[in-house]
């Protein structure tokens, strides 16, 4: 049991993470260097070593230079620890295609153009808005955001293109709207941040609403129906 517990301790020494030596070595390249970045970069790429240098140990060294099978429980104890190394690796430096997407990701280069009415504003305010190439309609009141109007909700109502006058006469803007949640609203523009900020509005709206240094600066589809 002694020996079973030093080499643990050992083992959960070396420099990767999660291990404690990864994360030794990621707060060292960080005093050092006062970039937290790099540190945990530093940290990923040295938890690849150590899984390789298990796997030459305890997997290449009996097959290659042993001339025999490597001991099954080895094998098994490799693929555990291996495989919870990796995947914090993969994630830490980004090797993902999804985590390299989203950290270039902004949401800006996708806004679409919205246009902000008051809820009292005729309907035909708002239709004339989205035909002159608006994506959304904002009614605002004050500073509350009341709710939104695109074309697929003046559709589903029966007040859109094909509406006639008669039908949307005396109707206003506030009237018609569809209430935005509060997850279809944000002011996270970039990262992961940005694309968790899609994920949650593609669940409860088919608009992403972006607030850009106070003003609300466009609207991006989240691809939900």
């Amino acid at each position: 049991m002694t020996l079973v517990n030093l080499a643990l301790a050992i083992f959960n020494a070396l420099p990767g993470l999660p291990l404690d030596g990864g994360y030794a070595l990621a707060a060292l390249v960080v005093q050092v260097t006062g970039n937290r970045r790099l540190g945990l970069k530093a940290a990923g790429w040295e938890e690849l070593v150590v899984v390789g240098g298990v796997v030459w140990w305890w997997i290449l060294r009996p097959l290659l230079l042993q001339g025999r099978q490597p001991d099954a429980f080895n094998l098994i104890l490799v693929v555990m620890v291996g495989w919870s190394i990796v995947a914090s690796s993969w994630q830490v430096l980004e090797l993902g295609g999804g985590a390299r997407a989203a950290s270039k990701l902004d949401l800006r280069e996708l806004s679409r153009p919205v246009h902000v009415v008051g809820p009292d504003a005729p309907l035909s305010q708002a239709r004339k808005a989205i035909a002159g190439g608006a994506a959304l309609v904002l009614v605002i009141d004050g500073t509350e955001l009341v709710g939104a109007i695109d074309e697929a909700s003046l559709d589903e109502v029966g007040l859109g293109d094909t509406a006639d006058a008669a039908s949307t006469a005396g109707v206003t803007a506030g009237q018609v709207c569809t209430v935005l949640p509060a997850a279809a609203v944000t002011t996270e523009l970039t990262g992961q941040a940005a694309a968790d900020a899609m994920k949650r509005a593609r669940e409860v709206s088919r608009w992403l609403v972006i607030v850009d240094s106070g003003h609300l600066s466009g609207a991006v589809p989240t691809g939900a129906r």
